[in-house]
């Protein structure tokens, strides 16, 4: 649920989501490599045409991940007007930041990861949102439990 605050609080909370997503890709990124043993990590910074930008990071080929992309954005602008009549918040203008992470192994016996949380703000209202999934090609229903347990856990220590 939206908590109304001044901009200038939105601001600085966007901004520190930012700055900890950044730290936490660099983060990922280099456990990522390191659980590999081969592919590295390519960057590619972006801006936003409407406002804002961003650093998606990708490795591919590796000896056990197909696949992974961790990414960090920060962006602003004007929503369309039709889905500014969805979104809580007055105006036209938006401001959002987040950090996703997906990751392919290439074993059929490691799940797919999926991870985003992000940051909204519109016009004196802001919240948070995003998620986390695993995608199992082959089903082990004690993984399944411990996952969602852990992820339970760490979620009620910061309601």
């Amino acid at each position: 649920m939206p908590t109304p605050a001044p901009a200038e609080v939105l601001d600085r909370i966007r901004a520190e989501l930012t700055r900890r997503a950044a730290a936490l890709q660099e983060e990922i990124c280099v456990a990522l490599e390191a659980i590999d043993g081969r592919a590295r990590f390519t960057a590619d910074r972006w801006e936003r045409p409407g406002g804002g930008g961003g650093l998606s990071r990708v490795l591919q080929d590796g000896a056990v991940v197909e696949k992974a992309g961790v990414n960090v954005s920060d962006v602003h602008g004007t929503l369309a007007p039709a889905l500014a009549a969805k979104l809580p918040g007055g105006g036209g203008g938006f401001a959002a930041a987040g950090l996703s992470v997906v990751v392919h192994p290439l074993s059929p016996m490691v799940p797919t990861a999926h991870m985003n949380v992000r940051f909204l703000a519109r016009g004196g209202a802001g919240w948070f949102g995003g998620g986390a999934d695993l995608t199992p090609h082959s089903l082990f229903e004690d993984d399944c439990a411990h996952f969602h347990g852990v992820l339970r856990e760490l979620c009620e220590r910061h309601l």
